[in-house]
């Protein structure tokens, strides 16, 4: 895969949607137009995550590749992993309340957050079903 010029974002997310999808406490995406990436081989595997949301993942490997959100046409936010340089990125802190942090990510990602309560308070603020890029951590559809 190659994503030409400069990504539009490199953002992070710690929603239930991506922590399900990616087995991990967050996420780190680079987000592109559509039609600056290209694939120079295979084709990814794509399923829906939650109502709207496709995610693609590697059939042969089942490396995690892309999130795209019916509410964000025309982009896509690529897994800051499958870059051969992935360290040549600079993510933005997370987008979004503070109140929508979980406790045990640090202050860097999150600047201003304030520890959860209770953990029902960490969840994003929504139940656990809805708990998808609702919460402001991608940028907002113009």
């Amino acid at each position: 895969m190659t994503a030409r010029g400069e990504p539009d974002a490199v953002v992070y997310c710690h929603c239930g949607d991506c922590r399900r999808s990616n087995g991990a406490p967050l996420s780190l995406f680079v987000g592109y137009e559509v039609g600056r990436i290209e694939m120079s081989r295979g084709t990814p595997k794509v399923y829906e995550s939650a109502p709207g949301v496709r995610r693609s993942f590697c059939g042969d490997c089942g490396t995690s590749m892309f999130y795209e959100d019916e509410r964000l046409p025309g982009k896509v936010y690529i897994s800051i992993g499958v870059f051969d340089a992935p360290e040549s990125f600079e993510p933005e802190p997370t987008r979004g309340s503070p109140r929508n942090c979980r406790g045990w990510i640090s202050g860097t990602i999150c600047p201003g957050m304030k520890q959860a309560a209770t953990p029902a308070e960490g969840n994003c603020g929504v139940p656990n079903s809805q708990d998808v890029h609702r919460t402001g951590h991608f940028p907002n559809p113009a």
